[in-house]
């Protein structure tokens, strides 16, 4: 025993101290949450789907608030938490609304200023993992959420597809347009060129339809010269409505 009154002892993974009645002492101020689905010691940060309670049978001389916050989520993804209360924790009583949990505790009979504090996020939101997992605070996580990152499942943090899309350099949108204006030149040239092919051909069969009715024409009398325009006249005319049946078709064929 000590001058104090009381000795410590080793007790499992926490330290504590007996006073001359043999009550718990917990010199250092340490709290003990654990998730009330599978009875797991909850960490300073951890997350749990469940809620959770306090062991507060190793920590009779601490005073414990809990306090309370709410998590909302706004408009634009960014959260917000509201305060709702700040109570005595009691022996027996459960966390189990989705939210952020602060203990606090003090230990008056050992050392009034001695504080502890611990976070403990109850629900299953990708915001509370990405709280729980990064360690980041809400205003950090709200600055990157604003630059463009994304909270993923997991509650991992990193930039979104947007933010990491392929974004070409000047040199390269000058090669794009280029090119466009290069191909839409070749095609135009190539439609002219068809075109200019099309009409020497018309030309060129009307020329060779001439000549071997003027080769018919000369030895012939007015009789036969007036039969001869005649079957020339309709040779143009089908002549034409061919050239115009071609042409119909190749613009059927070819939309762009």
């Amino acid at each position: 025993f000590t001058k104090f009154g009381f000795c410590p002892l080793k007790m499992g993974i926490f330290e504590t101290s007996l006073s001359r009645d043999g009550s718990v002492m917990n010199p250092g101020c340490e709290t003990y949450p654990f998730d009330i689905s599978n009875g797991a010691d909850l960490k300073d940060g951890a997350i749990t789907a469940s809620g959770f309670e306090l062991d507060l049978s190793k920590s009779q001389y601490l005073n414990i608030d809990v306090a309370y916050s709410t998590l909302s989520i706004n408009t634009d993804g960014t959260g917000k938490i509201q305060s709702v209360y700040n109570v005595t924790s009691k022996e027996g009583r459960k966390y189990v609304d989705p939210g952020i949990y602060t203990i606090n505790a003090t230990n008056t009979k050992t050392d009034p200023e001695q504080h502890t504090s611990k976070i403990i996020y109850v629900g299953n939101t990708v915001f509370l993992r990405a709280l729980a997992n990064s360690g980041k605070t809400i205003d950090e996580i709200n600055h990157l959420l604003k630059k463009g990152y994304k909270i993923y499942e997991d509650g991992n943090i990193a930039e979104s597809d947007e933010t990491m899309g392929y974004q070409p350099n000047d040199d390269q949108n000058e090669v794009s347009v280029q090119s466009y204006g290069d191909t839409e030149k070749n095609l135009e040239g190539k439609t002219r060129g068809a075109n200019n092919v099309e009409t020497s051909d018309e030309k060129k069969d009307t020329a060779n339809i001439v000549q071997i009715v003027i080769d018919f024409i000369n030895p012939l009398n007015n009789r036969s010269v007036l039969i001869v325009i005649a079957a020339i006249i309709s040779l143009v005319v089908i002549n034409g409505y061919m050239g115009w049946r071609r042409k119909k078709k190749k613009d059927a064929s070819d939309p762009g």
